[in-house]
This record gives C-alpha cells, sequence and structure tokens, in this order.
C-alpha cells in the first residue's frame, strides 16, 4: 500500500439497525477514497449479512473504495479493532470509526490530511452533541457536558485518524474498556488535536437509563486504566457552562455513574458491554 493510503476500521456489535446508515455517510459525497475493513465481532443478529450485502452493491459504484468484511466470534471491540488493523493497515493513516457515528467522506479524508499537514499523531474532528430529543435530565448533562474543556479539547474518541507510526506503536491495543481514552493518553496532549472545522453528529442517549449505563462504563474504563496505566495521566477539564442547574445534574450523575462502577467492580457485576440502545 502506498504511504498515502487511508484505512477505515469499524468494529460492529449487534448493529444491523445502523451500520448501512454508517456506509451511507462515508460513500455519500463520493470524495472518501479508502480501505474500509468492517470487523463483525460476537454479532447475534444480521450485521455481518447487512454488510456483505451493501458491499456487493457499493462495489458496483464505488471505484475509489475497497471494502474487506471480517467476522471474528469473540464480542470484543479491543479485538476487532485489533483484527481489522492486522488485516489491512499495513501503511498510510489509519482511522478507527464507531458503527453508529455518521460521517461524511469529506471529513474523513480531510481529518487524514490535516493529521498529515500539522505532523500529529492522532486527531479527532469535533463531536456536536445531538441532545434535542433526549428526556430533560438527559439535555441537562449533555448540555453541561458539551462545554468542558475536555470535550472541546481532549476528545479523542468515535472518529479517531492515527498516522502510520502512532498505530504501528499502539497496536496491537491491550484489552480495555476506556480504548479511546487509552490511545489519547499513550499519543500524549502535545501530539494530538481536535480540529474544530471539522465535525461529526454524535447521538445522546436520550433516556436517563441508557445515559447512566454509558457513563457508568465510562468511569469503570477510567478506574481501569488508573489500575492498569498510572503513568497514563488523563489530562485536566473544567465546566465553563454558566447554568448551575445543568452543572448540578452533571456533577449529581457522574458521582452517581462512579458509585456504581465501583460497586460492580467491587462485586463483579458488571456487564461486558454496555451501550447506548435508545438511539437506535
Amino acid at each position: 500500500m502506498p504511504a498515502d493510503h487511508l484505512t477505515i476500521i469499524i468494529p460492529v456489535y449487534n448493529e444491523e439497525k445502523v451500520i448501512c446508515h454508517t456506509l451511507d455517510a462515508l460513500l455519500s459525497d463520493g470524495e472518501l477514497c479508502a480501505t474500509i475493513v468492517t470487523v463483525c465481532n460476537g454479532c447475534l443478529d444480521r450485521s455481518f449479512e447487512k454488510i456483505e450485502s451493501y458491499t456487493k452493491r457499493a462495489n458496483a459504484t464505488q471505484h475509489k473504495v475497497t471494502f474487506r468484511n471480517i467476522e471474528i466470534e469473540k464480542g470484543c471491540k479491543i479485538s476487532a479493532l485489533n483484527a481489522g488493523y492486522e488485516v489491512c493497515a499495513l501503511s498510510g493513516t489509519v482511522i478507527l470509526l464507531d458503527a453508529d457515528i455518521r460521517v461524511e467522506g469529506k471529513t474523513i479524508t480531510k481529518l487524514a490530511t490535516t493529521l498529515k499537514n500539522l505532523n500529529l499523531e492522532a486527531a479527532s474532528p469535533k463531536a456536536n452533541f445531538a441532545y434535542k430529543q433526549s428526556t430533560w435530565l438527559v439535555r441537562r448533562f449533555y448540555e453541561a457536558a458539551s462545554s468542558s474543556t475536555y470535550n472541546r479539547r481532549h476528545r479523542i474518541a468515535n472518529v479517531i485518524a492515527l498516522s502510520e507510526s502512532s498505530a504501528n506503536a499502539l497496536f496491537p491495543l491491550p484489552t480495555i474498556i476506556a480504548d479511546d481514552s487509552y490511545i489519547q493518553r499513550c499519543v500524549g496532549k502535545n501530539n494530538y488535536k481536535i480540529i474544530s472545522s471539522l465535525s461529526y453528529r454524535f447521538e445522546c442517549p436520550r433516556t436517563f437509563k441508557d445515559m447512566l449505563k454509558v457513563q457508568t462504563r465510562i468511569c469503570r474504563g477510567n478506574y481501569e486504566l488508573a489500575e492498569k496505566y498510572p503513568n497514563l495521566v488523563a489530562p485536566k477539564s473544567y465546566i465553563t457552562s454558566k447554568s448551575f442547574i445543568n452543572k448540578g445534574v452533571l456533577y449529581a450523575i457522574k458521582l452517581l455513574a462512579k458509585s456504581i462502577a465501583t460497586w460492580q467492580l467491587k462485586t463483579n457485576k458488571q456487564s461486558l458491554w454496555e451501550r447506548d440502545e435508545s438511539t437506535r
């Protein structure tokens, strides 16, 4: 593969409702020139069949995109990312894309170009939090969260571009919950950047229950990182929202999520996979 080749790795776990929309968005503007690797991991639905059918149709019209569809038995995002990288990402820029994130091909292309031009190791577009259809508490939480310095300056997540050297150093990824935070902390704050001129839509959970599940998993992931990799320090962050209500809701939910995560770790009650189902 040429040094400027672009590989997109998409881990897929029971995403039959959204994966074709994700692929549609990538191909919608005809700007993408890349290898797209989808890795179905432990799927119990028809995700793989839907991807296979989609890519067969797309191959007839998309001449700048190559598809590689992989299926592995183990339901694990890290295993899926590692399998995808092992198969295709031999050189060039690597994009790690969550299966439920819709982002256009031109955004991916510009992200990869910016990564190279700025000599960065990692980069992500800005996340636009979509919470208008969420319940009152969820809206208050994400209104505050979207104002945080973490989300505006440090949120390497969902759509992650990695330089060739960075990808070679990071892979294979260790089996951890907080893969995005692990990547961000390993790369180091002077080597990554949120590209504010580019953005993607992040669908926020619509129910309090789903939001709490996601936040609890995030807390468990952070606890795990702190235990396994104490030298990987999280960047400092603070909330800039002027709404005391929004701040209060955010801090209360964070505290509740931390309490549940701590209880799960002590009692070994945590689920293997927790995610937002309300937007699928």
